[in-house]
């Protein structure tokens, strides 16, 4: 498992939404769009990881919110960061 400065190394990340909870980073090149949050700390970055996979966990449960809702987790958990896949959606 990478820290946030040696995952930072290997893509070029844009700091665009500082926040309490986790700065964003945001990333487009030939790998794709991608949001990183960075946490100020890895208990905070474990604590939002639980969250995450317990909301999708009740997300998946109830059919109905499943229908609506499509909840994007993490495709690298690092120490102290998370990546996910940015995705564009459009209303209708």
């Amino acid at each position: 498992m990478r820290n946030f400065k040696e995952f930072s190394l290997d893509r070029a990340v844009i700091e665009y939404l500082p926040n309490e909870i986790g700065d964003s980073y945001y990333a487009a090149d030939a790998n794709g769009r991608i949001i990183v949050r960075k946490f100020p700390s890895t208990i905070i970055a474990q604590a939002y990881v639980e969250m995450l996979f317990s909301f999708k966990d009740w997300i998946d449960a109830r059919a109905d919110v499943r229908a609506v809702v499509d909840l994007v987790l993490p495709t690298e958990i690092g120490i102290d960061f998370i990546q996910r896949e940015h995705r564009l959606y459009r209303f209708r």
